[in-house]
Formats: C-alpha cells, structure tokens, sequence
C-alpha cells in the first residue's frame, strides 16, 4: 500500500485554512518537524476510517436494526453528530471540536447558533454568533452568558450595558433583554435544564 510523507509545509498549510483536526491514512508518515507544527499550533493528527468495508456484516446490522426497531432512533443520532464532532472518554471527559461545528441560521438573521443537547446531563450548552445585528430575550429561566469575541450592547429597563471579550453575564430570568452586537461577536451561553420548563 501507498505510503504519504506529510511535511511541515502542509500542517501549516492546513492551520493557515483554518483546520485543527487533520486526517491522514494509517500507512501515512508523519515527519518530526510535521508532528512539531501540529503542537505548536494544536491541530490534532487522526487516522482515517478504514474504507474496506465488510458488505455482509453491514447488510446484518442493518437488517437487525430494523427487526430491534431501533433503526430510527440511530439514524437520529447520526443526523445530530452531523453537527459537530463529539469526542468522549469512559471516564466522563468530553470534547467539542470547534472547527467542526455546523451553526444553524436564523432566518432573517445575521445570526448563527448551535445547541448541544447531550452534552452535559444538567446543563444547556450552546454558542451564538451575531453579525452587526440585534435580538431581543425574555427568558423564563436565568442564563450565562461567556462573550468569547466581539463587542454586545445591552438593553435592559431602560438601560444600557456594554460587554466584550472574556466579560461574563447573568441575563436574569422574566426580563426584556435586547442584545445588540457591534461587530462580530461569538458568546457562550448555558443554563441549567431544570429551567427549562415554558421555555
């Protein structure tokens, strides 16, 4: 089989694109300085999915997935992962990859979000990105706010607030809040799901 050397020049290639995970065939070489530019620059190195794919044993799951009912619900899970990649350890530890993720427009919008559900048991997690644009809240539940880039304005009774880079925010609950981003602004935000109810 067919052995690629992957150099420097090409993880950094792929940073200057904007990619963190890069993929590569098990019989591929990694030179040192490649493995050295990955660090530096945290973009993670990961195998390929073999492609040689057993048709029978395939076909077998398939038909069993069917009979157990179960086929549905799989392809549910399948649909959600689409949206971004979810790696996880038997220990609990979780990780979102950033560069994966697939936001969901707001028709009529400049804004972008994704939720993710199964991420924490206790916890909604979800990410906004707002271009030069505005939306109101009146949340039944309180919710925190991370502003990881950009710039908010803050409308609450009466008042106005400014937010930026790295400020937290508690939006309390059964209040007219209006978030306005005066640029390109990207925010974290969670809240218990037990506050969920009349959402």
């Amino acid at each position: 089989m067919k052995k690629n050397v992957i150099c420097a020049k090409e993880l950094e290639e792929a940073f200057e694109r904007g990619e963190r995970i890069y993929s590569i065939d098990r019989n591929d070489i990694v030179t040192p300085a490649a493995k050295d530019v990955a660090k530096n620059n945290k973009i993670e190195i990961v195998y390929k999915a073999n492609k040689e794919i057993d048709m029978e044993k395939f076909l077998e799951t398939f038909r069993l997935l069917i009979k157990e009912g179960m086929l549905e619900s799989v392809i549910r899970e399948l649909s959600k992962k689409e949206n971004y990649t979810l790696e996880t350890d038997e220990s609990g530890l979780k990780i979102i990859r950033g560069s994966s993720i697939k936001m969901k427009k707001i028709e009529g919008k400049n804004i972008k979000y994704r939720e993710f559900e199964n991420f924490h048991r206790e916890m909604l997690i979800g990410m906004i990105d707002i271009s030069q644009d505005n939306f109101e809240r009146n949340l039944k539940y309180e919710e925190v706010n991370y502003i990881l880039s950009g710039e908010i304005k803050i409308e609450i009774n009466e008042k106005i607030y400014f937010a930026k880079e790295g400020d937290i925010i508690l939006l309390p609950k059964e209040n007219k809040i209006d978030f306005i981003s005066l640029g390109e602004s990207k925010i974290l935000y969670m809240s218990p799901k037990s506050n969920m109810e009349g959402r």
